[in-house]
């Protein structure tokens, strides 16, 4: 078993990297997708009050009437972080978004994302992409892009 050091295991990280992916999209989908949407200022607002919760769990054992630990919260700020920096990555992109017919007569949509560093999305809403457990996600639409 591959080791990122002594005691954490590369699986470890695939586990945790799951999960804050899975409470991010359970958040901001009863949100209404607005950890997505926020600005700048707001998101870095954001940010500093995650700050200041920790603070106040840390130092005064205060939960500031939620049920919550240092680790919820810790993934909260982890998550927060991660939207902004996708917000500044995304303000940098090349975005191509066309519709396909499947071959079960559905219409999905596609996007091929490029990004200043040469770094590709692609994506697709079908269910074959959807469901993709593979690490590079794919599907028939997707994997023979160029």
């Amino acid at each position: 078993m591959p080791y990122l050091s002594s005691n954490i295991t590369i699986e470890q990280l695939d586990s945790f990297q799951k999960e804050t992916k899975d409470l991010f999209i359970k958040k901001n989908t009863s949100y209404n997708n607005k950890l997505t949407s926020q600005g700048t200022i707001n998101n870095i607002i954001r940010i500093n009050d995650i700050i200041n919760e920790l603070d106040s769990i840390t130092i005064n054992g205060e939960t500031n009437n939620r049920e919550t630990n240092i680790r919820d919260t810790l993934i909260e700020l982890l998550n927060s972080v991660t939207m902004r920096i996708m917000v500044l990555d995304n303000n940098n992109y090349n975005i191509n978004k066309w519709t396909i017919q499947g071959s079960s007569g559905n219409i999905y949509a596609r996007e091929n994302i490029t990004y200043p560093d040469g770094r590709k999305i692609r994506t697709c809403t079908c269910p074959s992409y959807k469901y993709s457990t593979n690490e590079s996600k794919y599907c028939k639409h997707t994997k023979n892009d160029n």
